[in-house]
């Protein structure tokens, strides 16, 4: 929906059983499952992706920062997740 500015662009989506995740901390220091790795920048081309994997129930979903690490703000970007019951 809009291209991520600012901070990192490469941006991959995990899942956890617990809430405690915080900023500026390393997702593997949760219980955590990669449902999304991109490998890459997201662009506004990029195609829409789908989950490797089903997230749990009463699981959390954490955008995580790959690649690079640029540490910085976000200046822009929009994402839309969709989860469909099964």
């Amino acid at each position: 929906m809009e291209t991520p500015a600012g901070g990192e662009p490469d941006i991959d989506v995990y899942t956890a059983t617990v809430s405690t995740g915080t900023e500026d901390v390393a997702i593997s220091g949760l219980t955590e499952t990669a449902v999304l790795n991109t490998g890459a920048d997201w662009t506004i081309t990029k195609d829409p992706m789908a989950f490797t994997t089903v997230p749990p129930a009463d699981g959390y979903l954490y955008l995580v920062g790959s690649g690079g690490g640029t540490d910085a703000t976000y200046t822009a970007g929009k994402f839309l997740i969709t989860l469909w019951g099964y």
